[in-house]
């Protein structure tokens, strides 16, 4: 959650407890419409902070290697998707108005093209 918050505002200081981190967390997110892609995550601890103490405008893709079944995913078995396949489906969570082709195409590899719907 810091370093989400640290993304947004650089000079925010390091929160001293979990409780600080996820007020900051959620403040920073409020009102904004945020896409966090959470990335090879290790296993429900890890993203379940994430997932609990975000603001309702956010939206989260975790990719894994093994299934997470934390509160808040939708766990979907995927093969690496085609190219095309993997860019409809994170249009069909951000919106068809959200990112440019270019933008949504770096994304999906990023991704490795295995996203993974939490909401």
């Amino acid at each position: 959650m810091a370093r989400t918050v640290q993304s947004f505002n650089e000079t925010a200081p390091n929160p001293a407890s979990l409780d600080q981190a996820a007020i900051a967390y959620r403040q920073i997110l409020e009102g904004k419409r945020v896409l966090l892609v959470l990335d090879n995550a290790k296993d429900d601890a890890q993203v379940a902070p994430l997932l609990r103490h975000r603001a309702p405008t956010t939206r989260i893709i975790v990719t894994s290697r093994r299934t997470i079944t934390a509160e808040g995913i939708d766990p979907i078995a995927l093969d690496e998707m085609p190219p095309q396949q993997a860019a409809s489906f994170l249009r069909g969570i951000i919106g068809e108005s959200r990112g440019s082709g270019p933008e949504i195409k770096r994304l999906v590899q990023r991704c490795g093209r295995l996203p993974r719907s939490g909401r």
